[in-house]
């Protein structure tokens, strides 16, 4: 399959989907290659594609919009997340911009 499709000056591009399988029939035509990766979700329904592009084979990913970052969505802007180490702990990570408005009051 011939990659002739590319993408000067940018490394990784992702779009938000609200249909990934919907995008992924467009792309692929519109591209005239597959998708070089595919993940579906614990649903079983696809949740993202990624297509690899140019030269460099830059990527393009197509995200389903049910993991738009919560920011978008008008969250505040706390983030956390976990992440299991290979001995079976937890290591919790967190950012509050509360934290950053303390810090300033402190500061003064």
């Amino acid at each position: 399959m011939s990659n002739t499709k590319t993408l000067r000056g940018f490394a990784t591009i992702s779009y938000w989907a609200d249909d990934v399988l919907a995008a992924k029939k467009w792309y692929t035509k519109f591209l005239d290659i597959e998708p070089y990766f595919e993940r579906s979700g614990p649903d079983g329904q696809l949740v993202y594609i990624e297509f690899r592009l140019g030269d460099f084979q830059h990527e393009l990913g197509i995200i389903d919009r049910r993991y738009e970052p919560l920011m978008a969505r008008g969250d505040s802007g706390f983030v956390t997340a976990s992440v299991v180490d290979p001995f079976g702990n937890i290591l919790g990570i967190m950012y509050n911009p509360h934290y950053l408005e303390i810090l300033e009051i402190q500061k003064n």
